[in-house]
């Protein structure tokens, strides 16, 4: 599961309460494009293919894909696999080298995600 923390502290009221909107706004967007990005980040497989350690799993069925998830709480979005596989491929187990998306996924998505805070600040 990936978090997103904003702490903010300010004076006016008007201004707090502009920002908890523009939060709540900008953490669904945040979500929303980390969810699209971890998405595209797989792969079909070919038949009798398996991904390599420290690359995206390749998607055999597609449940893994369709099953990523967000959830916006009042200062916090959490992305996460809905498939408990998910999290093992992720972090990987055992013998198992971790195959991450969710991560990558985020890396790829933090240069967007302070420039819509902005912009719903803005409006």
């Amino acid at each position: 599961m990936i978090k997103l923390d904003i702490k903010t502290e300010m004076f006016s009221r008007e201004i707090i309460n502009k920002m908890k909107s523009s939060t709540a706004n900008s953490l669904g967007h945040a979500g929303a494009i980390v969810r699209k990005e971890a998405v595209g980040g797989f792969k079909q497989a070919g038949p009798n293919e398996n991904s390599k350690p420290y690359e995206p799993p390749l998607s055999q069925t597609g449940n893994l894909r369709r099953s990523i998830r967000f959830k916006v709480t009042d200062d916090q979005v959490d992305i996460f696999p809905g498939r408990r596989y998910g999290h093992i491929l992720e972090a990987g187990a055992g013998n198992m080298a971790p195959r991450p998306f969710m991560k990558p996924a985020l890396d790829r998505s933090l240069d967007r995600i302070p420039v819509l805070w902005t912009q719903s600040l803005n409006k």
